[in-house]
């Protein structure tokens, strides 16, 4: 018994803290920013991955608030929000699945998603390059609220990234080729640069032409909006990097379903 009313005591606890967290997000430039962003969009579902723990982590529980004010503001069912996270814990689902009435879907390795992706948000608050690169790869979404993806490349080399995410590289490089053009040497490999005479030459590595053309893919560009971030928030890094990533369709791709 003092068991159970000490576990109902955590619930009401988390609960309030939840909602207070809610007010204070709701109340922000990064809030309004992004539903102003999503707003033009026609989801109907959420599948949410790498949340991370909400009873027991700082940003998770900040980064549940954010997804319980999106369902709210568009009427999304609670049974149309779905969420995984191997880092979710018996208390994570318990509170997820009895007190917001989401389903936990899972494991999967963290791609068991919905029947359809056509209508679905992706909420991937911080996702690892590896989950990005199979949801890509597995069910061909069209909507990432998450990372930023013109940052995924991180300390890799361009060559190094096509070869361990082709489908993320090659949405980067479509992204990087609709910017503004940079002058790019066309010599492979590593490069002697004069400086000025009577001086070393420096060795400067240029990238190798990469074959962007032999990845299969299932869409024709990206629309990348970075969502302004609030200075010195109470969430600090929770939502660092977050961005709305469109994938824009190269061609009718069929609708993925789950057997």
């Amino acid at each position: 018994m003092i068991l159970a009313d000490q576990g109902s005591k955590n619930v009401t606890q988390l609960k309030i803290k939840l909602q207070n967290h809610e007010s204070c997000v709701k109340s922000s430039g990064l809030y309004s920013h992004a539903i102003s962003l999503l707003e033009p969009l026609k989801f109907t579902r959420i599948r949410c991955l790498a949340l991370g723990s909400p009873t027991h982590e700082f940003q998770a529980l900040y980064q549940l608030a954010f997804l319980n004010l999106i369902v709210s503001h568009f009427g999304i069912l609670p049974e149309k929000v779905s969420l995984y996270d191997p880092a979710f814990t018996s208390e994570d689902i318990q509170f997820l699945e009895n007190e917001l009435k989401y389903t936990v879907m899972g494991p999967d390795n963290g791609t068991n998603v919905p029947e359809t992706t056509e209508s679905t948000l992706f909420y991937m608050p911080h996702a690892p390059r590896s989950l990005t690169e199979s949801i890509l790869r597995h069910f061909e979404p069209i909507w990432f609220l998450a990372n930023d993806f013109s940052v995924t490349m991180g300390t890799l080399t361009k060559a190094k990234f096509l070869e361990q995410y082709p489908l993320l590289a090659s949405l980067v490089n479509m992204y990087e080729k609709s910017g503004p053009q940079k002058e790019i040497s066309g010599n492979d490999g590593f490069t002697p640069v004069k400086r000025k005479r009577n001086r070393a030459r420096k060795i400067v590595y240029v990238e190798p032409d990469l074959d962007y053309g032999s990845v299969e893919t299932y869409f024709s560009g990206i629309q990348i909006n970075r969502i302004q971030a609030d200075d010195e928030a109470p969430w600090k890094d929770s939502f660092s990097d977050l961005a709305l990533n469109v994938v824009e369709i190269g061609h009718k791709a069929e609708e993925k379903s789950i057997s």
